[in-house]
């Protein structure tokens, strides 16, 4: 994972992991979070051509569309959500294949993240 992207990550979830750390008591207090992770979302996925990345940072997007809207415990599920697709952003295993689609255009991406991933465990 880039740098960028993972100093994107941390100040996204800041807000988010505060209000579970919390037990998700203190929702009402985090004023316009849904802003705030969608323009955290907007930000990282322009500083990555990594699909997986993109389309987490995409689903994270939507997951806060009409989060400020919501009841407490809709707020609290959807926190949920969020912090499980960051857990998954960071526990992914990266590496910069940009070099890989120009030396190397037959395999995709994919093909080397479940490589690599293998060859971790």
């Amino acid at each position: 994972m880039k740098e960028d992207v993972k100093n994107i990550i941390d100040v996204l979830e800041k807000p988010i992991r505060y209000v579970a750390s919390q037990g998700y008591q203190n929702i009402h207090l985090v004023k316009n979070l849904s802003q705030h992770v969608q323009d955290q979302c907007v930000r990282a996925s322009k500083t990555t051509e990594d699909s997986f990345y993109k389309n987490t940072f995409e689903k994270l997007y939507f997951l806060f569309d009409d989060y400020e809207g919501l009841e407490n415990e809709g707020k609290k599920e959807r926190l949920q959500k969020a912090i499980e697709a960051i857990d998954e952003i960071k526990k992914t295993p990266s590496i910069d294949f940009s070099f890989v689609a120009h030396d190397h255009p037959d395999h995709s991406l994919e093909d080397y993240r479940t490589a690599y991933t293998k060859l971790l465990s």
